[in-house]
């Protein structure tokens, strides 16, 4: 039986812990994406390089696609620039040439939800650093030790091309949106790098914002939705409590019964389920209206 392939969006939806830090998968065209975290923190992720060599390996050394996330909460849309690449991201990108393609993914935390994917290329004008990562780190299985290593790797290469293109653009993007986006235009070009912006189904790229947002259409069908249920429970509770009091009062009354005879009142038993159906909709109706 052939399995199948599941979406790079399916993983990250359904991958344990990935609300609480970052983490990073590595793939190749038409299969399916591995995870390589080694150690995960909220906004720093590192890779299992040893595994990351055992992958390569199987693939010939091919460069692979890495992909990690950037945890987004509600109250952070408004910085707008929250999905651009860190300058961390820049430099682990361009200094390893074990590596093509960085995918950054916009992830919802608290819907557990990717909302779009910022999708970093390599072309064949991008220079090469003359560094694979997977050669200089496979060797380390302590997390201190990679580190360490890489910020040897980064001393050893500070007076180089792609430290310098880094360090000026960590200088735009720490500042304000526009110089943001400036410093990403100054490094795509500089390093002749391909950009794109995939949103997810029902999402749009905010040009010169730096995250994905709702479609508006997409926001006006969830709101009629959620009207269409609150009216429908407060309905439901109205009439559920109507139907439950008619049923309690139409038990009122003595029952004589012969010897031996048993009788289930039913409509005591009714009239008590729709009085708890009513009560708990109106609970409901309010908790809702509340949150929202």
């Amino acid at each position: 039986m052939v399995t199948k392939r599941k979406s790079s969006t399916e993983i990250w939806e359904n991958t344990p812990k990935v609300k609480k830090g970052e983490r990073v998968f590595i793939s190749y065209p038409s299969e399916e994406m591995i995870d390589v975290t080694k150690k995960s923190e909220e906004s720093k992720v590192i890779e299992d390089y040893k595994k990351v060599s055992e992958i390569m390996l199987k693939h010939g050394g091919k460069p692979y696609r890495a992909s990690h996330q950037h945890i987004v909460r509600p109250n952070e849309m408004k910085q707008g620039k929250k999905n651009l690449p860190s300058s961390a991201d820049f430099w682990m990108f361009l200094a390893n040439d074990d590596q093509e393609i960085d995918r950054i993914v916009q992830f919802n935390a608290k819907k557990k939800k990717v909302e779009g994917y910022f999708v970093i290329r390599k072309t064949a004008r991008t220079p090469k650093s003359g560094i694979s990562f997977t050669k200089e780190l496979a060797g380390y299985d302590n997390d201190e030790d990679v580190d360490s290593k890489l910020r040897e790797i980064f001393a050893r290469e500070y007076d180089g091309k792609i430290v310098q293109g880094v360090l000026k653009y960590e200088k735009g993007v720490n500042t304000n949106v526009e110089e943001a986006f400036k410093a990403l235009k100054g490094i795509t070009e500089k390093f002749n790098l391909q950009i794109k912006y995939l949103p997810a189904k029902g999402f749009e790229y905010v040009d010169g914002r730096g995250f994905f947002l709702k479609k508006a259409a997409e926001i006006q069908h969830e709101e009629q939705k959620k009207s269409l249920e609150s009216k429908v429970i407060g309905i439901t509770g109205i009439i559920s409590l109507i139907a439950g009091l008619f049923f309690l009062f139409s038990t009122s009354g003595n029952i004589q019964l012969s010897p031996g005879q048993s009788l289930i009142n039913w409509n005591l038993w009714i009239g008590i389920f729709l009085l708890v159906l009513g009560l708990g909709c109106g609970i409901f109706w309010f908790w809702k209206k509340r949150k929202k």
